[in-house]
């Protein structure tokens, strides 16, 4: 697993640190990021629908993942069978 920002690497390992985030999604993140590091492959996020992992149409190589109501992972896969997961960053959908 790679993160595009130290902010985002923080935010699973630093225990106080929150990024302006509610906790409640900051539990969301970290338990997200639980599953990405567990699984071993792609399609074990399309067979957990509470994640509704889907594919971004109008980014390129962007999928997001659920973590409540209104905020949402964002990933994208790299290197040798897309095994390496790019965390970009956690986004506001309304």
């Amino acid at each position: 697993m790679r993160f595009r920002s130290v902010e985002l690497d923080r935010l699973e390992v630093d225990p106080t640190y929150t990024g302006r985030f509610d906790p409640a999604v900051v539990r969301a993140y970290r338990k997200t990021l639980a599953i990405i590091r567990a699984a071993d492959s792609q399609m074990v996020f399309v067979g957990l629908p509470g994640l509704r992992f889907e594919r971004l149409r109008r980014r390129r190589d962007e999928y997001s993942m659920r973590l409540n109501r209104q905020w949402r992972l964002i990933v994208s896969f790299e290197g040798e069978a897309s095994r390496t997961v790019v965390i970009l960053g956690v986004e506001d959908y309304h």
